[in-house]
């Protein structure tokens, strides 16, 4: 019995592994970009945006690395500080967008 339990615990390590990459390259993979929007909404007040001030907000936002990076760096968030991130658009901690139930 304890021999199940642990081998069950084990293999609950690569199955939360494989779900996060899932998760997170999904939530990658959706079209646009946050970036484009900011872009457009201060395009839309008047406010003209260079391609320099583009690469800024990808900077700022931790965009401008390869993907495997974003990943380490948001799952090493989430084992060493149990954060989930900072909401892209609302520069919010995401575990207190979800504790009030989103907008």
């Amino acid at each position: 019995m304890r021999a199940y339990i642990l081998r069950r615990l084990l293999l609950t390590i690569p199955t939360v592994f494989f779900v996060t990459l899932i998760v997170f390259l999904l939530i990658r993979a959706i079209p646009g970009s946050i970036v484009d929007i900011m872009v457009n909404e201060q395009e839309s007040t008047g406010i003209s945006v260079t391609k320099l001030d583009k690469q800024a907000i990808e900077h700022s936002l931790g965009l401008d690395v390869p993907i495997y990076t974003q990943y380490g760096r948001w799952i090493g968030d989430i084992i060493v500080h149990g954060s989930l991130g900072t909401s892209l658009w609302d520069s919010i901690p995401v575990t207190e967008e979800i504790a009030s139930g989103g907008r």
